[in-house]
């Protein structure tokens, strides 16, 4: 194939990467991210030549000396010579990178990114970036390597949130001919050629090797990496449908969890967690949960962000950490009371006449009805605090709070909701448990006051 077949190879499959996947659906600018190189100068000049709406944008990481200067000059005169707006940033990536305690170029990343993302906000574009099927194929490897599940396999995708990668089914060998043909002067880092780095080993190294087993290597990877898109899409769909199924309250069903296949219930784990926070448990932390969940208790804590708890049939999720617990306490002399839940007690005061016969009376005493003799104006309901102690009517025990709710098996994610009468530190009563030795009726009861926990209304929204 000559050079100006390969040039219409690339305009024709970039064209259908472009509606395949509808990357210029809502996209008012195309920020393309132009470092020189022979990728990005094909998928600026190919997207200038379809007449769309581009913006250059080149970031000068204060790294590789004169050879940067280079980049920016050819940078530079190219978007000159071709009329095509262009976006600077200058930066010591070496330096923030010092400062922020990461590698130099997780961190040039992150400034290239950023700089990306400011522009795409100011003009309402979509951010272009140069990745190829060649970049696909050793993403792969180098997960391979590493150990990969199906979602690794999948490589890079052509689309993520508003980044989009037109050049993601055309080979590095088709950029170069695209260039050669279209005489395009591109830049090549000098660091691309020294093997010790692990990427370019993969693209020195091995994919020749692979190439030599197989000349119809990418395509096979492109193949593999649309299955794989395509099965992992199902199976998180189907995880987000069993994820939903099993939740109760907030938390999820432990028998609902055992119940999914092990394809699905694994990433059902990574889908509660993102639910969470924005994070990715590893291999190991997703085996150490299923293995909680099987054993229905324990903990496991995610990249230190999120806290996946078994306890029984109940899991919950929570945020690492030592969190600052919110305090909250409203006056017990109110007829009613909304929680900051939603929920609202209802205080109603009754005249004791026979204690003795009244059978309701008795079944009150362990339930929701406490002497209203025993409520002071300073008593308050309340969630629990560090040295509660309750001292459940008839038992002759007095237990913690937290011995108390270990015992009845009740989540920690519950414990601080649950709703507590108190005067000072002397507990009269408390949700779930009913009155305490202190605040139960008794023979001597004048006047009683029965508590009644009204749920919040689960109403339709919009």
């Amino acid at each position: 194939m000559n050079r100006s077949d390969s040039a219409e190879v690339v305009r024709l499959k970039m064209r259908q990467t472009l509606e395949r996947y509808q990357m210029l659906a809502d996209a008012k600018r195309i920020i393309v991210g132009f470092s020189g190189g022979a990728d990005s100068m094909t998928l600026l000049h190919a997207l200038h030549q379809m007449e769309l709406p581009v913006l250059a944008a080149h970031v000068h990481h204060g790294l590789r000396g004169a050879e940067a200067d280079r980049d920016e000059k050819t940078v530079r005169a190219f978007c000159e010579k071709l009329g095509i707006p262009l976006e600077l940033l200058h930066t010591d990536v070496q330096k923030r990178a010092n400062q922020l305690g990461i590698g130099v170029e997780e961190c040039g990343r992150e400034v290239r990114y950023a700089f990306f993302q400011k522009l795409a906000g100011e003009q309402g574009g979509k951010i272009a970036t140069a990745h190829t099927l060649s970049d696909v194929c050793e993403t792969v490897l180098l997960h391979m390597t590493r150990g990969t599940g199906l979602k690794g396999l999948c490589g890079i995708p052509p689309v993520r949130d508003n980044i989009i990668r037109p050049l993601i089914d055309i080979t590095r060998g088709e950029v170069e001919a695209y260039c050669g043909y279209h005489r395009l002067p591109y830049v090549t880092d000098s660091t691309n050629a020294e093997p010790h780095y692990t990427r370019n080993y993969l693209r020195l190294e091995v994919v020749p090797r692979l190439t030599h087993i197989n000349p119809a290597f990418a395509e096979a990877v492109l193949h593999l990496t649309q299955q794989c898109r395509e099965d992992t899409a199902y199976l998180e769909q189907q995880a987000e449908t069993a994820l939903a199924k099993a939740k109760t309250g907030d938390g999820y069903c432990t028998n609902d969890f055992l119940q999914m296949p092990d394809a699905i219930r694994s990433r059902a784990v990574i889908a509660a967690v993102k639910r969470v926070k924005n994070t990715t448990p590893s291999y190991v932390q997703v085996r150490e949960i299923l293995e909680a969940i099987q054993a229905r208790r324990g903990s496991v804590t995610v990249t230190g962000a999120v806290q996946f708890c078994v306890e029984g049939d109940f899991i919950f999720l929570r945020t690492a950490g030592k969190m600052d617990k919110i305090l909250w306490g409203f006056p017990a002399n109110l007829p009613k009371i909304t929680l900051r839940d939603g929920r609202n007690i209802h205080l109603n005061r009754q005249i004791v006449n026979n204690y003795e016969n009244d059978i309701n009376f008795k079944k009150m005493l362990f339930h929701n009805c406490v002497d209203y003799g025993t409520i002071s104006d300073n008593a308050t309901f309340r969630n629990r605090r560090e040295g509660d102690r309750f001292c459940p009517a008839g038992r002759g025990v007095t237990k913690s709070l937290k011995k108390l709710f270990n015992e009845a098996k009740i989540p920690p994610s519950k414990r601080d909701s649950l709703v507590i009468l108190a005067d000072g530190s002397r507990i009269l009563w408390i949700e779930g448990f009913g009155p305490s030795a202190f605040g139960c009726v008794t023979s001597g009861t004048k006047e009683c006051m029965t508590i009644h926990i009204e749920e919040a209304y689960a109403g339709s929204s919009d």
